[in-house]
């Protein structure tokens, strides 16, 4: 099979492929900050009114077909 003579990877129900699962643990992505490292402050960025009318149809899109939920911000209001 494709120009090798061995047996094949898998074949009936005689032999079986053996692939094992491996374990491995998600990065750190904050391991190289130190206790003294803040946030920096930004302005929130100032959307047209073009803009976030197509951004609040796009988000009301995915939440109608469940791609998406809706959730409150730390504010308590919607994230949009």
């Amino acid at each position: 099979m494709f120009g090798h003579d061995g047996d094949p990877l898998v074949t009936v129900q005689e032999k079986l492929c053996c692939i094992s699962e491996e374990l491995v643990k998600p990065p750190r992505i904050f391991q190289n900050l130190t206790s003294s490292c803040k946030p920096i402050a930004t302005k929130s960025r100032k959307y047209s009114q073009a803009d976030k009318s197509f951004m609040k149809e796009k988000i009301q899109k995915l939440l109608a077909e469940g791609i998406s939920e809706n959730h409150l911000c730390r504010l308590g209001e919607p994230g949009f």
